[in-house]
């Protein structure tokens, strides 16, 4: 999902019919980043991106997971050999669950497999066409009604659920199938939502953005660009905030390793919290 959707709204170079403003398209991400919670990297606050220089799927989520540039920089590297911030989640006790449309999300979630449950594509279920994906994708409204069912029925403390349609009919240079698959991923937003207690810290981002040219990606510079959604009692800031310097992919484990009060990654090449999350002064009198 590209940030111009995600705070503009439709692309009226690419959608004929009325156009949908951004709090209309997607609002339960909006009532998150606006009302409930704040948004990072929205336009005029500063910017989130992938550190790339690869900017497609498996490179992108190894950097959210392990909050570092892990060397991957194709769709075909082998699992991540840097435990995850849900391999730490689960050493620490936490119970964990991850659930993906994309296959892959496998070897990205965890350096150990068998840790914590894991769901991630059809898993050979030829009864499941993939599209709009290929291969072992498991479409996104299937992916959405398993995930949502395992966590009202077993409630883990980590749960990270990845979606991939809009993705996929980015690649077809299907924009109207993209923007509904935005809707649609909208709404598993929502449903999730309502499940969470008033306790619960939730992030919402993208592995990648999008070329100029909509359907590609991969190495062009404006494919770098995500954003970045994020509530919780934590997370005091509201609405559009201020990075005081560009964000990235791998910042936002570190940030979520204050919340879950796991050791910080002190290796040069980890990314640091997202101080502007937790409002002033919180982040450096919570950090020993």
């Amino acid at each position: 999902m590209r940030w111009q959707e995600v705070h503009e709204g439709t692309d009226p170079h690419r959608w004929r019919s009325a156009p949908i403003d951004a709090r209309t398209l997607t609002p339960n991400l909006h009532a998150l980043g606006e009302r409930a919670g704040a948004f990072i990297g929205a336009p005029g606050y500063g910017t989130i991106a992938a550190t790339g220089p690869n900017y497609i799927s498996q490179p992108g989520y190894e950097e959210i997971l392990t909050g570092r540039f892990s060397g991957c920089d194709s769709n075909h590297c082998p699992r991540t050999v840097l435990p995850t911030l849900l391999d730490e989640a689960r050493a620490a006790g936490a119970k964990v669950a991850v659930f993906a449309s994309w296959e892959r999300i496998d070897l990205a979630s965890t350096a150990s497999p068998g840790a914590f449950f894991v769901s991630a594509g059809r898993h050979g279920d030829d009864t499941i066409a993939p599209w709009p994906g290929v291969g072992d994708y498991r479409p996104d409204r299937i992916t959405s009604e398993v995930a949502l069912a395992y966590y009202a029925k077993e409630r883990p403390d980590v749960f990270y659920l990845s979606l991939g349609d809009p993705d996929e009919h980015a690649h077809h240079g299907d924009y109207s199938g993209y923007v509904n698959a935005l809707r649609r991923a909208d709404e598993t937003l929502g449903r999730l939502l309502e499940l969470v207690d008033e306790n619960t810290h939730v992030v919402v981002t993208a592995d990648h953005g999008r070329a100029d040219s909509f359907a590609d990606h991969g190495s062009m510079p404006e494919a770098a660009r995500v954003w970045m959604a994020a509530s919780g009692p934590r997370f005091l800031a509201r609405g559009a905030v201020t990075s005081p310097h560009p964000r990235r992919l791998a910042d936002i484990a570190p940030t979520l390793r204050v919340v879950l009060g796991l050791p910080s990654d002190v290796s040069t090449r980890s990314g640091a919290p997202i101080e502007e999350l937790f409002g002033e002064g919180w982040l450096a009198s919570h950090t020993p």
